[in-house]
């Protein structure tokens, strides 16, 4: 597992505990959510958030990840984004 994973997993994570906390439960019987669960119920809370999140996953999960970009300037964004959504739902 290399270090966009941890962060990508690590953001998803942070955001099933807000979605709990504001009385979104997970979908019953899935193991794992789709961005698009994510999206739709970040959408109806918190737009900001919800950019964040966006750009946060196609730098983090689809260009660093799939597409394996190598900029450090790039990956930072996803990073900055990721840590802006988990300091803003953080108590």
């Amino acid at each position: 597992m290399n270090i966009l994973t941890i962060q990508k997993n690590g953001l998803l994570i942070a955001l099933d505990g807000f979605l709990l906390l504001k009385g979104i439960q997970k979908p019953k019987g899935k193991a794992r959510k789709s961005i698009e669960y994510y999206q739709k119920n970040l959408a109806g809370l918190d737009r900001k958030a919800l950019n964040c999140l966006n750009s946060a996953y196609k730098v983090l999960h689809l260009w660093g990840y799939y597409d394996g970009i190598e900029d450090a300037r790039v990956v930072r964004i996803g990073f900055d984004d990721a840590y802006a959504i988990i300091d803003k739902i953080k108590p």
